[in-house]
């Protein structure tokens, strides 16, 4: 059973990688989905295929249903005749046939007869890498910060008339720690950091950290190009406007409390605060990627193009997979 949830798992995962190469040989404006479910045209049913491109040419709708094998042998002629059977049936325009081991002369046969489309999914030699990976540069950028000067306004009290902050305070600050919890909630006790006065800013502005970790992403890239992509996780809002190319810019984060809400350890000792200032010097670094596992596309004519996978990571423990589809280089 662990086999077979294995097998079924790496074989979702060829028809996913298919479903996003394919779109990009779409014409603009198709949808592309993977699974999908089209109904039976002579029972109703709905009938699974592993990837369907639909767009319209005029009034007309136009269906591409996309079969997927990742097997250890070669595709055969029984299941050419078995998706075009169910293309048939469900009404399918064009039928595209991509196995990862390649297909029997049998098979490529009755696909031509049949009018099915074949493709072949294979990886490609480490030189082949390396001379793709030469035409082809893809750069990661992740934001970052450093904490500046902290300006407090205390309320000040008869018995602490001006508040001094407490050196421990200063000295950890100083650190440059985000984390370092030194505002403390006067209604509850709890203490509060810069890190987490940020995060509520960005849960006002409606940005969810790491709402897109472990999730794909897809990038064109043309021959002798290079790509940028942006991994910023945390506190969306404080990169906003922030150029690439390590240029530093200074931010300040201000809040407002209200009497009696939060206060801060000075050398008096708890002091409230009316307002606080810190300053961010905000920048975002650059970071090559390495080079991941390439695949080429092909037909019976040629490669269609080439495909790269890439794990990027974004800490120590978040990543996030890249697809990166090369220039067509048919023939």
């Amino acid at each position: 059973m662990v086999k077979d949830n294995a097998e079924a798992a790496a074989s979702r995962q060829f028809e996913k990688l298919v479903a996003l190469i394919e779109s990009h040989l779409v014409p603009h404006g198709a949808r592309v989905e993977s699974p999908d479910h089209i109904p039976d045209s002579i029972t109703g049913e709905l009938r699974e295929v592993d990837a369907s491109v639909q767009y319209q040419v005029g009034s007309v709708p136009i269906l591409i249903t996309i079969e997927c094998r990742d097997r250890t042998r070669v595709a055969d002629v029984t299941w050419i005749e078995q998706i075009a059977t169910k293309g048939e049936n469900i009404g399918a325009s064009a039928t595209v046939a991509v196995s990862s081991k390649g297909f029997s002369k049998a098979a490529l046969e009755k696909a031509r007869f049949l009018g099915i489309e074949t493709r072949l999914l294979r990886e490609v030699s480490n030189q082949a890498i390396q001379d793709w990976a030469q035409k082809m540069q893809i750069v990661r950028f992740r934001g970052q910060f450093y904490l500046g000067n902290l300006y407090l306004q205390f309320r000040p009290t008869q018995t602490n008339p001006a508040p001094e902050l407490h050196p421990r305070v200063k000295t950890e600050y100083g650190k440059g720690d985000a984390e370092f919890k030194f505002i403390r909630r006067n209604a509850d006790g709890v203490m509060t950091s810069i890190a987490d006065l940020l995060r509520d800013e960005d849960r006002k502005a409606g940005h969810i950290a790491f709402a897109w970790v472990q999730q794909s992403i897809t990038v064109h890239m043309a021959p002798q190009s290079e790509a940028e992509i942006v991994l910023s996780s945390r506190f969306t809002i404080l990169f906003e406007g922030v150029p690439f190319g390590g240029e530093v810019v200074t931010k300040t984060l201000t809040r407002e409390f209200a009497p009696n809400e939060v206060s801060v350890e000075t050398i008096g000792g708890m002091a409230e605060v009316a307002r606080l200032g810190a300053e961010l010097r905000v920048f975002y670094r650059a970071y090559p990627s390495n080079i991941g596992r390439l695949l080429s596309y092909e037909s019976e004519l040629g490669r269609v193009l080439y495909v790269e996978e890439r794990d990027l990571s974004l800490g120590e423990t978040d990543s996030v997979k890249v697809i990166i589809s090369g220039g067509s280089n048919q023939g």
